[in-house]
């Protein structure tokens, strides 16, 4: 069974513990770092190391437990499907965004049922204008671009 190891210093997530989970594979993090520290359960979905030596000592025991291997390897896929499948992670920033009743217009679940039915931005009724570095004000160039298609020349 192959083993994930990821030992960052600092790290705003760990998507990479994730997708070890979602491939039903052990994990080994950095106890250091604080997101790691927070998504995985030290002897539970893998195991969090302070050090070379307890890197070492993690990597030696997962290669010699295929046991070990599978439970946390099972425990941490569990974990992936219940809190960090994109509708969970919607339905959590929707909670930690919903204030004294008030919610976002994608509706309680994130949905985006409602897309279609929004007006969508006219593409070709506005010209946009930028400005450069030194100020002017320029607008884009009306040439055609090599990759866009062209009206058919056979159709008047």
């Amino acid at each position: 069974m192959s083993r994930a190891c990821q030992y960052e210093q600092s790290e705003s997530f760990g998507i990479v513990i994730c997708e070890a989970w979602l491939f039903r594979k052990p994990v080994i993090a950095n106890r250091v770092c604080y997101s790691f520290r927070d998504l995985v359960e030290d002897e539970t979905t893998g195991l969090l190391v302070g050090d070379e030596w307890e890197l070492q000592e993690a990597m030696v025991r997962l290669a010699g437990d295929p046991g070990l291997c599978a439970r946390l390897a099972e425990a941490g896929f569990v974990e992936a499907l219940s809190r960090y499948t994109w509708p969970r992670v919607a339905e959590s920033i929707y909670k930690a965004l919903e204030v004294d009743g008030v919610t976002s217009p994608l509706g309680p679940r994130g949905d985006h049922a409602d897309r279609r039915s929004r007006p969508r931005p006219s593409t070709g009724a506005a010209v946009a204008v930028a400005n450069t570095p030194s100020g002017a004000q320029t607008r884009p160039s009306t040439r055609r671009k090599a990759n866009r298609p062209t009206a058919d020349p056979r159709v008047d």
